[in-house]
């Protein structure tokens, strides 16, 4: 028979033991990682995310860029917002659709080193050390930080109360300077190279891909396209084909009521419809932006119209502009 001693021992024991596991589980759940934000991890399916987050409301979102997302909210309180390769805002949560980004808003999620959402740069700097580089997406006008020793697989957005985060020469969009109250607005999980792929990497011998290397090129529709001699002869139609990245090019034709913009690889075997627009589309200070993770292009934004519709859903002309919106994908 037990002693009544070693019965209060166990049961001290067990009580501590409960204590910390609860405290794991609720730092777990609360931990931003370069490839989940608590219990909602990059590759899991939408359905699989509501399981992990009971207790958390799901529903349908968007941006200012027309991109169809998912608002997870407690307590009618953002925490995060996901993308799940859906592209009409408009339509139900595909529950199937798998999980590709989480964008973190809310201050209970922290990574590891302790950085969270409305920190200020300061004193995210005493965690990964100096800023790099800020960068400010010359379409979107987002600003996103890069610090010398940050995590794989995360980036950082900027903001500012007052106007820019980043102090920028003129003319330029990158700058190491930032305004005193400058802050990570949120907190990006973009996933490490090993998900979705089934390889892990784990080489850093490239300096410039320490923190998973997030960049933006640009594409001048006005100064780098060029129409193949022979386009439009006997009424046909033009295309004009643009410098692109890694294989890939931007295409525009013109269709009978519309012009067609495309990114296709060179050897046209793939492409991707970025956008229809009016017949008198003017590329003069028109960018298109390719969006990199270590060199290699996943994403392409355009500022793009609408337009006023016909009956038959075409552009109706004389054309009638009824908005103003990015295009992302």
């Amino acid at each position: 028979m037990k002693s009544i001693g070693n019965i209060v021992f166990s049961l001290i024991i067990g009580v501590l033991f409960v204590g910390c596991a609860s405290s794991v589980n609720a730092q777990t759940a609360t931990l931003i990682t370069g490839n989940s934000a608590g219990n909602v991890k990059i590759g899991m399916t939408v359905g699989e995310a509501r399981t992990a987050m009971r207790g958390f409301s799901f529903s349908r979102a968007s941006d200012g860029e027309g991109i169809a997302l998912i608002e997870i909210k407690l307590r009618n309180q953002t925490q995060m917002t996901l993308y799940a390769g859906e592209f009409d805002p408009n339509t139900a949560i595909d529950n199937s659709a798998k999980i590709e980004f989480i964008e973190v808003w809310s201050q209970i999620y922290r990574t590891a080193e302790g950085v969270f959402p409305r920190m200020r740069i300061q004193e995210a700097e005493r965690k990964y050390g100096q800023i790099l580089s800020i960068m400010l997406s010359e379409i979107e006008s987002r600003e996103f930080a890069r610090f010398t020793n940050q995590p794989k697989g995360l980036d950082f957005k900027l903001q500012n109360r007052n106007g820019m985060a980043g102090i920028y020469p003129t003319g330029q969009t990158i700058t190491t300077r930032y305004t005193p109250n400058a802050y990570i607005s949120s907190v990006i999980v973009l996933g490490t190279p090993s998900i979705g792929t089934g390889t892990e990497t784990d080489d850093d011998t490239d300096s410039s891909n320490t923190s998973g290397s997030y960049t933006s090129s640009y594409t001048d529709l006005r100064t780098q396209c060029r129409t193949p001699a022979g386009q439009g002869r006997n009424g046909g139609h033009v295309s004009t084909y643009c410098t692109g990245y890694d294989g890939y090019q931007i295409h525009l034709f013109d269709s009978a009521t519309t012009m067609e913009i495309n990114v296709e690889s060179i050897d046209k075997q793939r492409s991707v419809h970025l956008a229809s627009q009016s017949l008198s589309f003017n590329r003069d200070n028109t960018k298109i932006e390719w969006r990199m993770k270590d060199g290699k292009p996943f994403a392409v934004i355009m500022r793009i119209y609408s337009y006023q519709s016909g009956s038959d859903g075409l552009i109706r002309y004389p054309e009638v502009r009824t908005g103003e919106f990015l295009a992302v994908k």
